[in-house]
């Protein structure tokens, strides 16, 4: 459990500050975005605090993280009229380390079976 713990943090931690740094080299401000892009950077930004909230405490992060990348798939398909999932693989990837960390929280919380 260990091994799956830390590898759920630093991959957590590098997909994190990708993004941080992907915002602030494309200037984000969030006054400026349309109401559609609005909507679709809250479960945004959900996964992004649960992929930080995550190396404390994995079972908030690891919801955060899968709950806000199901939120945005969701959003995303509604918002195109039903007809179009976001494609390729760096949303998928997001939800990685949220995996990682519920199976460590998971993991870690099995109850000894009384002999």
């Amino acid at each position: 459990m260990t091994a799956l713990r830390w590898t759920a943090r630093l991959l957590a931690l590098l997909l994190a500050g990708l993004i941080l740094l992907m915002a602030i080299g494309q200037g984000f401000n969030p006054a400026k975005l349309k109401t559609s892009e609005l909507i679709l950077s809250v479960p945004f930004f959900a996964v992004w605090a649960g992929l930080w909230l995550g190396c404390r405490w994995e079972g908030l992060g690891g919801i955060l993280v899968v709950a806000g990348v199901a939120a945005f798939y969701l959003i995303h398909f509604a918002q195109t009229g039903f007809g179009r999932w976001p494609r390729g693989w760096a949303f998928p990837m997001l939800a990685v380390p949220g995996i990682l960390f519920l199976l460590s929280w998971f993991g870690r919380r099995r109850v000894p079976v009384a002999s």
